[in-house]
């Protein structure tokens, strides 16, 4: 990597930024739509590229995750984070510098006009390792910036290059006297209010404000035409633990109070031209002592997420400021399980458990299991020693209706065997299902499939539409040829739990179901003996059974004489795909105390009701994530957004 010399000093250029042009992507499960993409790290060169998803961002479009170390050579990068737009690589961002103690990636988060990624003790001067933050603004066409595209080897391109400022003598740090020249839109930040020891320990994006914190004090930067910083100190015996949030004028921050407490404090302002005070306080259940209370956190409207060492916190906020300040929680709900990370949006959460799978979770009157992603679906891969990498949850996101979650799993004595990704999936795209009968009586939480096309061979006035109309009294069917197809394109990638075949009086006595991911390479999944009549084609147990088609390829034919039917013959075929194992009676349920809300969305409120969509507070919703029913506002202060949440005219 290249440096230069100012003043016998060396300094590294230690940010780069670059796009993916011309960069393989692995091609083991591959991006065909958008509903279920497995968002694999780019680049071929495996020592660059060797983690993802050690923290994870979603905003509209656009997710952004980090790998906090890829690798931890002399001159090699120590990490990246990758942008990814329409679940499709667009770019990615790194640090590379000579110290080996140098991290990046390890928090990120995305707004509609920022990207930042926190730089983990880059060194600024010779044995000064400081943290701070790159952050990547969007360019005049709209774009979140680049600075070109990877070298030819792999290379990533020059961003930005920093030199230091002469001593003004007034006592200042060495470290603050950093000038960096980079393309627009593109700069490292290290708090003004920042000391040489300070560690920047967590971080929240919202618009055009910025908030870290440091054991000592919470760091605001706001873009309004230029950059400016106000800082919130912490009060007398507590300790900022590093977990934040922001959400419209409310902010959450994990505190440690000196007694060995621990609890989030609210902070609250008028608007966003006003400065944040504190409003009051939310402590742990009635007895819960748990040191890692607030180590993750996750602010939406008045509703927030914690996890402490074995359980997540379901809890809604008061919506005024309470006369009693430690009364913050209007009622809590906890879920027994470790936990990684937490996200939520709105009414949708997402729970990143530790060594299991993902949950989401709904709000209509209370919190409520949704569902989440089925057993070997994610991640489908073992590491290098044969453990599931579900051990490496790392990262989860929500934003609307897309959810990604981040998995990590470094292998230090061999980088090229390392996985990590980025999962995302729609919220509504892996629910509970509902409960089916089969042919066979048995009953199977799932979800019917429709088919966006079908391909196959026909024969006169029977084309293949009609396998997937709907109707027993049509069929398709094709000549008497052994390894004749029928094709069925899903539109996206999905898990699947069983087929049910409606042959005609001619079926296939011998038939291979098989899938494909990209829709031109196919895999053998099960080879059948076919029955006739409606045939189950049980793969729930498959974990190859996933794909964006499906297709049979009939080996045999079994003609009935008379019947009319000479060929193969299908009158209808029936894909389900599975969802989530912990459905049904198995169905994880929140344990709540305190106040319930006293309405939720529907007419009595003032707007549409959509099942679990929302919820309001008494008289009207606080901050943002709910409707107002007094009748006259109709929810018009929080503007477009309520009316999006809640269906309003």
């Amino acid at each position: 990597m290249k440096s230069r010399k100012f003043g016998g000093i060396a300094l590294l250029l230690p940010i780069f930024a670059a796009c993916s042009a011309g960069v393989e992507e692995d091609p083991s499960l591959s991006s065909h739509a958008d509903a279920l993409v497995l968002m694999e790290k780019p680049g071929a060169d495996v020592v660059r590229y060797s983690e993802a998803g050690r923290d994870i961002a979603q905003k509209g479009a656009y997710t952004f995750y980090g790998a906090d170390l890829d690798s931890n050579t002399t001159t090699e990068a120590h990490g990246t984070a990758h942008l990814f737009k329409n679940d499709e690589h667009l770019r990615s961002y790194a640090v590379a510098t000579t110290h080996p103690q140098t991290f990046f990636g390890t928090l990120v988060d995305a707004s509609e006009n920022w990207l930042a990624a926190k730089i983990e003790k880059l060194p600024f001067l010779p044995n000064v390792l400081a943290d701070a933050v790159l952050l990547v603004g969007k360019d005049s066409s709209g774009e979140f910036e680049s600075c070109g595209p990877l070298g030819p080897n792999g290379e990533i391109p020059n961003c930005v290059s920093c030199t230091v400022l002469p001593d003004p003598g007034d006592g200042s740090p060495d470290f603050v006297r950093m000038a960096c020249a980079a393309v627009a839109s593109v700069n490292i930040w290290r708090p003004g209010a920042f000391t040489a020891s300070d560690e920047l320990l967590g971080m929240s994006l919202t618009g055009n404000e910025l908030v870290v914190s440091t054991t000592d004090k919470l760091v605001q930067r706001k873009w309004s035409g230029s950059w400016s910083e106000t800082t919130i100190p912490a009060a007398t015996s507590e300790t900022f633990k590093g977990a934040i949030s922001q959400s419209g004028n409310r902010l959450a921050a994990a505190i440690a109070h000196q007694d060995g407490s621990r609890y989030i404090n609210i902070y609250q302002r008028a608007s966003a031209y006003d400065d944040w005070q504190f409003a009051f306080r939310v402590h742990p259940p009635s007895g819960n002592t748990d040191s890692a209370f607030g180590d993750k956190l996750e602010l939406s409207g008045n509703s927030m997420l914690v996890i402490d060492s074995n359980s997540v916190h379901f809890i809604d906020l008061v919506k005024d400021v309470p006369a009693n300040i430690d009364a913050g929680a209007r009622r809590s709900c906890v879920l027994d399980e470790p936990a990684s990370d937490v996200a939520i949006s709105g009414s949708s959460a997402v729970v990143a458990r530790k060594y299991d799978l993902p949950m989401t979770f709904e709000r209509g009157a209370n919190w409520q299991f949704h569902g989440g992603l089925p057993d070997g679906l994610f991640p489908r891969n073992l590491d290098s020693f044969g453990n599931s990498t579900l051990a490496s949850l790392w990262g989860a996101a929500i934003d609307g209706d897309k959810v990604a979650i981040g998995w990590r799993n470094h292998v230090q004595s061999n980088p090229a065997n390392a996985t990590g990704a980025a999962l995302g999936f729609g919220f509504d795209d892996y629910d509970c299902g509902t409960l089916h009968t089969l042919p066979d009586s048995t009953q199977a939480r799932v979800k019917e499939l429709e088919p966006v096309d079908v391909t196959a061979p026909s024969f006169y006035q029977h084309p293949p539409s009609n396998a997937i109309d709907g109707s027993s009294s049509t069929r398709w069917m094709a000549p008497q040829t052994p390894g004749t197809t029928i094709a069925f394109d899903l539109g996206e990638l999905r898990m699947l739990n069983h087929l049910e075949i409606e042959w005609g009086t001619t079926y296939a006595s011998n038939f291979t179901v098989q899938v494909t991911e990209d829709g031109s390479t196919w895999v053998d999944i099960a080879t059948i003996s076919g029955s006739g009549g409606t045939q189950v084609v049980d793969l729930s147990a498959n974990d190859q059974a996933f794909g964006s088609g499906v297709r049979l390829r009939i080996n045999n034919i079994q003609v009935t004489p008379g019947t009319g039917d000479w060929g193969v013959a299908i009158k209808e075929a029936r894909i389900y795909r599975r969802v989530h194992e912990s459905c049904g009676p198995s169905a994880p349920a929140l344990t709540c105390t305190g106040q319930s809300p006293s309405h939720v969305c529907d007419t009595a409120c003032g707007g549409i009701f959509s099942a679990g969509s929302c919820y309001c507070d008494e008289g009207c919703a606080y901050y943002g994530d709910c409707c107002s029913f007094d009748g006259a506002n109709r929810g018009a202060e929080y503007a477009g957004g309520v009316r999006t949440v809640c269906n309003y005219d």
